[in-house]
């Protein structure tokens, strides 16, 4: 052990922790910055590479810890707990146990009093820095700067990596990690010393150990200088750590409200909004987590909070407490050791009884938003909700995913371009699963126009109401009896239905001539368009009631009547009610090619119904993403051109794949041979068969 000891003392890594005094006085520290302090990159190269070389590798190292930490994509805090949106949030626990934070706060305090490799390459470049005199070198200026701000990078990243830790080997490690960079300079010059770089360099560092800094690099305070150092560091150091170590104590890196939605019918009554309870938690060392309380249109004592025992974030109705919540749990997290419910939103979440839930839970990034959690998923589109990441307002916003009575209601304030006008829609709709449809208003008549009366009433039925609209116009009957002659026509309602939800509703008249309106729809969706307009009264029509408007529109696919496709027109007098459906975007772009007008599928009878058939088939066979649907489809026409006569059964097509069916053959998947002979069928072949 004594001859170890001895060989330790003698190696020039040792030697290399203290800066020996020559006879001459204190000489240059032994490490790397010296052999920058003494040669520029021209005098002597090799020396002044070596010395930037271990500079560069430090700085390359502190650098990638920062980025470690700091970088928004090449950061690892992908499982930090803290619901802040600020820089610091990003990067530091909401809060830490007891034992780390006494640790965090050791681990400084020992950094600064035990001065290390880092804190003291800042006060050697403090001391040595070379006053204004002739001995002064830039290489003396460059050596002193390097040396400065190295030290200063590896105290910034011991600061930085002692907040961001969440435990306590964790600190220790990192402590450690810092302090073998800061030496590198160090150990650099011991192994140059030891001839491990080759004789030049051995030379040159044994030449400086014995070298005595000129006067510019000395100072006769020392002490005082290295003291101030380490005091001018010490109080932002302490502050910092202190003044995190208080915020972790407060609320401010605590989720305020948090939603969560149940998929599960029976737990549906748990959904909604849930607000911290500053005045209710669970107490002891190293239990500081909160209660959520319920708030309106949820179940009243329905609670989040924390049992410390089974490390669990839990959803119970009955007390405060989550560890004794057991006869009232309703749901509970996997195991978390995080101080924020936030961090159990992308965990799993399982019942009482331990089967896995499916449930979704929403945070607010902002004080606004969290005091709106409540208008979230109510019936009215809210602008500020109506994105991808709060499902357009819970569905809100769009007539496929509204699930309230007061879905759309006076959400139309503008229609057929028109203002002030009031009605039921979902203008604001911005869901990208949903397609548009465009209905176009063109003429309006009057049910008592000329032309119209003579179509519907005799010859005297039409004199006698002339006569009596004559004695009214000047004042020759009695106001109750002019009222429908002379009162205002009526303006018909619009009512679109989709998919048994109600997607427009909004009175129309004679102003919106030539205008139209854009209306979001489901991909494939089934409507039903009806213009009220019918005045008689018990199906009896009188020459006397009150005038109605009739119009004539047009409904296209898209946003625009310039690239849609018609889907039908009519008038209102002729057909009050008339149904159909968007055919589904991908159904429609396979077949585009094959038609030079895919209007005409919508004019067609039998190519509308075979598209209606393959829609409803929910067997997958009829996928318009399959290399054969086009076959699927020619058939489908056929079918319904030529239809089975005779018996009960009309298709002679089925929901199984195609080549399967009696009276097909295939190669490979490949329709080549079709035997209807067996069949009593009527029509003719279609053009999709050629």
């Amino acid at each position: 052990a004594k001859a170890m000891l001895l060989s330790e003392l003698g190696s020039p890594l040792f030697k290399i922790k203290s800066n020996k005094k020559s006879g001459k006085g204190e000489c240059f520290p032994n490490d790397c910055y010296s052999f920058l302090s003494l040669h520029g990159p021209f005098d002597n190269p090799l020396f002044f590479s070596f010395g930037m070389m271990v500079y560069i590798f430090q700085m390359m190292f502190l650098l990638l810890m920062v980025l470690s930490v700091l970088h928004p994509k090449w950061n690892d805090m992908s499982d930090m707990d803290n619901p802040g949106r600020d820089i610091f949030a990003s990067i530091i626990p909401a809060n830490s146990t007891p034992l780390v934070k006494a640790t965090q706060f050791l681990a400084l305090l020992s950094y600064i009093i035990f001065a290390d490799a880092s804190f003291l390459d800042v006060a050697t470049s403090v001391e040595t820095f070379p006053t204004r005199s002739a001995e002064t070198t830039k290489c003396m200026v460059l050596s002193c700067v390097l040396r400065f701000s190295q030290g200063l990078m590896a105290i910034f990243v011991t600061l930085l990596l002692i907040m961001t830790a969440d435990s306590v080997i964790e600190i220790v490690l990192n402590f450690a990690a810092v302090n073998f960079i800061s030496y590198l300079d160090d150990v650099a010059f011991g192994l140059a010393l030891w001839g491990k770089y080759g004789q030049k360099l051995e030379k040159e560092a044994n030449r400086i150990t014995n070298l005595p800094l000129p006067t510019c690099m000395t100072r006769g305070n020392k002490h005082t200088r290295f003291q101030c150092t380490l005091v001018t560091f010490a109080f932002p150091l302490l502050a910092i750590i202190t003044a995190i170590i208080w915020v972790q104590a407060s609320d401010l890196w605590l989720t305020k409200v948090l939603r969560v939605e149940f998929e599960a019918e029976e737990l549906q009554v748990y959904n909604g909004c849930y607000e911290l309870d500053k005045d209710a938690g669970i107490k002891g060392i190293g239990n500081k987590r909160h209660i959520y309380q319920s708030s309106d249109g949820v179940l009243e004592s329905a609670r989040f909070g924390y049992c410390i025992d089974e490390r669990r974030w839990k959803l119970f109705w009955n007390g405060t407490d989550a560890c004794k919540a057991r006869g009232s749990e309703v749901a509970h997290s996997a195991k978390s050791h995080s101080f924020d419910v936030s961090t159990s939103f992308d965990e799993a979440w399982f019942s009482a009884s331990g089967a896995p839930l499916d449930l979704y839970f929403i945070q607010f990034p902002d004080k606004t938003l969290e005091n709106k959690c409540s208008s979230l998923d109510d019936g009215i589109c809210n602008e500020f909700f109506n994105t991808f990441e709060y499902q357009f307002d819970g569905g809100d916003c769009c007539s496929r995913t509204c699930s309230h009575s007061s879905c759309g209601a006076e959400a139309v304030t503008e229609g057929f371009s028109m203002a002030n006008t009031s009605g039921i829609g979902f203008p604001k709709c911005a869901d990208p699963s949903m397609v548009t449809i465009t209905i176009s208003l063109e003429n309006f008549t009057s049910d008592h126009d000329p032309a119209s009366l003579a179509q519907r009433f005799t010859p005297e039925v039409i004199a006698d109401y002339e006569s009596a609209l004559g004695r009214c116009n000047v004042g020759l009957s009695p106001p109750t009896l002019c009222n429908n002659y002379i009162s205002n026509t009526i303006n018909p309602s619009l009512l679109l239905e989709c998919d048994s939800k109600t997607v427009l509703l909004i009175d129309i008249n004679p102003n919106m001539s030539n205008h139209t309106e854009t209306v979001f729809v489901n991909d494939g969706a089934r409507c039903t368009i009806n213009m009220q307009n019918r005045s008689a009264q018990g199906g009896i029509e009188d020459i006397s009631h009150q005038a109605i408007w009739y119009v004539n529109f047009t409904i296209f696919e898209g946003d625009s009547l310039d690239n849609g496709t018609k889907i039908l027109d009519m008038n209102s007098g002729e057909q009050g009610v008339s149904s159909f459906f968007r055919i589904p975007k991908c159904m429609f772009e396979t077949l585009s090619p094959y038609y030079n007008d895919m209007a005409s599928i919508y004019r067609e009878m039998y190519q509308l119904q075979a598209v209606k058939w393959m829609m409803e088939d929910d067997s997958g066979n009829s996928d318009c993403r399959d290399k054969f649907f086009i076959d699927r489809f020619a058939l489908s026409v056929m079918n319904f051109v030529a239809p089975i006569v005779n018996g009960n059964k009309t298709l002679w097509i089925e929901e199984t794949p195609q080549c399967t069916w009696p009276e097909t053959e295939c190669y490979n998947g490949i329709l080549y041979a079709l035997n209807l002979a067996s069949h009593d069928l009527s029509g003719v072949i279609p053009s999709e068969i050629g």
